[in-house]
């Protein structure tokens, strides 16, 4: 799986989010896994990180602003 199959899914899922935001998203969860010795699940594991955080943001997006 590569980083833009991954944001092209996750910009499907998330339309209220720009692609840069969920490019920028997917890359920094990738580079925390930077040092991983294991690197099989990496892709499973910065996918639900991503989606955790497009969902919390995409959320934000949607609220209305009080007064």
């Amino acid at each position: 799986m590569t980083v833009r199959d991954m944001v092209v899914r996750l910009c499907a899922a998330f339309p209220s989010v720009d692609a840069a935001t969920v490019e920028t998203t997917v890359r920094a969860e990738y580079d925390g896994f930077r040092e991983a010795r294991i690197r099989a699940f990496i892709p499973i594991l910065v996918e639900r990180r991503a989606r955790r955080a497009l969902s919390a943001a995409s959320e934000q997006m949607q609220m209305p602003e009080r007064m």
